[in-house]
């Protein structure tokens, strides 16, 4: 597969070795088509061809082959208009943004582009169970799930901008590491010394043999379980992460109420109603992404259970408790992290 910066589609086809040459082609549905050849025998991952287009352009392009046989890789080039090319070989085809190919549309319509997403990362969880937990308020645009190597959910930052997505939550679960095999070739020289006599004299020269040695060397790839979903805030309701403390009215006081602090944030504890709420008092730690009276956690009173923001403002459930140190610890369910906070006399 190969992907140009013009914005054309992306072109598609098959490389081609036999014992005369080796040849690829490929191309998109709006007629254009890019050729090139290489050789068939080189063993080295690095590999550079040319290319030549039927509009007329032409580049160079550098791939490095990875998987049994170096059937596997990536790569960039150039064309001559400047045009930027991508090249992804074998499996990597599977793994170009694969939560954009493996997307598939839930809502009955399209949305028109938007400007800016927000981006929530979890491991280790069921998807579903954290959008009826934390998100149900958003419409589902669209959902992706595939196994393959670990994909940064930031890398579909524009895709999901272009659907129109507010917020993209993602979550990924270690499936199995998987081995395979390659054979490196390297030169090797050796240096064979020479002496004889001609006549007149003694004489003394070298003779250099170059060759090659093929070495083995294994290739791990782990792979995971993820999955991605789309939403949209189509009622225009205010996100958990962006509410903040004139939002909420104190209805009484408990041995949770007061001042908290740790080495990252100062905190103020109120009693809402049957819940506990807390924000931003100060930012200890320097990180600007949060302000004043932002809202940080909130949880029942009864159950302990509830909402922590992180600090990219992904909001995480958790369980609250204080310890026998008279701390109030912060559990994440999703994994054995914990935060805890000193309450200020």
């Amino acid at each position: 597969m190969a992907e140009l910066s013009d914005g054309s589609d992306a072109l598609i086809g098959e490389a081609v070795a036999t014992l005369a040459s080796g040849d690829f082609e490929v191309s998109n549905l709006n007629g254009l088509i890019c050729t090139g050849t290489y050789d068939q025998y080189e063993q080295s991952r690095n590999l550079k061809t040319f290319v030549d287009c039927n509009d007329g352009r032409h580049g160079e392009v550098t791939v490095l082959r990875t998987g049994p046989n170096l059937m596997n890789g990536s790569g960039v080039g150039k064309l001559n208009d400047g045009t930027k090319m991508r090249i992804l070989m074998g499996d990597m085809v599977h793994y170009r943004n694969a939560q954009e190919t493996f997307y598939n549309q839930v809502a009955p319509m399209k949305y028109p582009p938007t400007s800016n997403v927000m981006i929530f990362e979890y491991s280790n969880v069921d998807l579903d169970e954290i959008y009826d937990l934390l998100f149900t308020d958003y419409l589902v645009i669209g959902k992706s799930a595939f196994n393959g190597p670990y994909e940064p959910p930031t890398q579909s930052r524009s895709y999901a901008k272009s659907i129109g997505a507010d917020i993209f939550i993602a979550n990924s679960q270690f499936k199995e590491t998987r081995t395979s095999f390659m054979n490196l070739s390297t030169p090797t020289t050796s240096t064979t010394y020479i002496s004889g006599y001609n006549g007149s004299g003694s004489v003394y020269g070298t003779a250099t043999t170059y060759g090659t040695q093929t070495t083995t060397v294994p290739i791990r790839l782990n792979r995971y379980d993820q999955d991605g979903m789309y939403l949209k805030n189509v009622n225009s309701i205010n996100p958990l992460w962006e509410r903040t403390r004139s939002q909420y009215q104190a209805t009484g006081t408990n041995d949770l109420s007061g001042i908290w602090k740790n080495e990252s944030y100062e905190i103020e504890i109120i009693q809402s109603g049957e819940q506990m709420v807390s924000f931003i008092r100060t930012v200890l730690d320097g990180d600007k992404s949060w302000s004043t009276e932002q809202l940080k956690m909130v949880f029942g009173i009864e159950s302990g259970v509830g909402i922590y923001l992180m600090g990219n403002k992904t909001p995480m459930p958790s369980k609250f408790s204080l310890n026998k140190f008279g701390f109030l610890e912060v559990q994440l369910l999703s994994n054995a992290e914990v935060f805890s906070f000193a309450k200020m006399p």
